[in-house]
């Protein structure tokens, strides 16, 4: 039988502080982010980092009543960190960076072929340590409903509150917004709108699809509409992509 832990242990106490000093650590990384977007591509609104951001700092922010700050420790966040920056590697596509910024150090820096390739490995760093911290901190939520771990693991309760079904609410009205703006962008007959419009349908599809995967790979009774967030997420990243080079920007 796996011995059975008690939610005040130290070690599970400790997983908690850590995970909320790694929630404001990435929250300061995607911070930078926006605002090297805003210096780069000054027409681009970057959703996806500023939305990142402001959920990392409402779940991190300490409230020790409600197990965390507004959102509660939310370990699915860091699903959302990992595939945020996986879709930035995108901007190594010339012509999409320079509709969307997806890489923004690039453009502002001008990188060549060499820097531009460190910097897509650097980020393949951030994406395996953003997963890899998911995968571990996940076990907060409890091992009891928790699937894919190994026999044998200590019976882990739930440390941190389970909001995913919240987090799912997020992520569906994300893919929501995503489709309102680039239906904006079509209607509304000003091109100079069509950047950040498109830019911020883009974002919204990305964190659509950031959360709906840190939902469906924690424990939850959600995981079929989290798919459902991933694949609505996914095709208005594309179509913002695929309407940009229709558009000509």
């Amino acid at each position: 039988m796996p011995q059975s832990l008690s939610p005040d242990h130290p070690n599970l106490q400790k997983a908690v502080s850590r995970l909320r000093r790694v929630f404001f650590a990435w929250a300061a990384l995607f911070a930078g982010m926006a605002v090297l977007t805003f210096l780069a591509s000054p027409g681009v609104i970057p959703i996806q980092w500023m939305a990142g951001m402001a959920l990392l700092i409402l779940s991190a922010a300490p409230d020790p009543a409600r197990g965390g700050g507004f959102l509660g420790l939310q370990p699915a966040l860091l699903a959302l960190v990992s595939i945020t920056w996986a879709l930035s590697l995108l901007g190594l596509m010339p012509a999409i960076n320079q509709v969307f910024a997806l890489d923004p150090i690039v453009l502002l820096f001008e990188a060549g072929l060499i820097e531009s390739v460190a910097l897509a490995f650097v980020r393949g760093i951030l994406v395996l340590m953003a997963w890899n911290q998911f995968q571990f901190y996940r076990m907060l939520y409890g091992t009891r409903d928790a699937v894919g771990l190994e026999p044998g693991l200590p019976d882990i309760p739930e440390v941190v509150p389970n909001r995913t079904a919240l987090l799912e609410n997020y992520a569906r009205w994300a893919g929501i917004s995503g489709g309102g703006i680039i239906l904006a962008a079509y209607i509304i007959p000003n091109f100079e709108l069509l950047p950040p419009l498109l830019s911020s349908s883009l974002g919204a599809g990305m964190v659509a699809v950031g959360l709906g995967v840190g939902v469906a790979f924690s424990p939850t009774d959600r995981r079929p509409a989290a798919l459902g967030s991933i694949v609505v997420g996914g095709i208005i990243f594309v179509v913002s992509i695929a309407s940009a080079r229709l558009l000509r920007l």
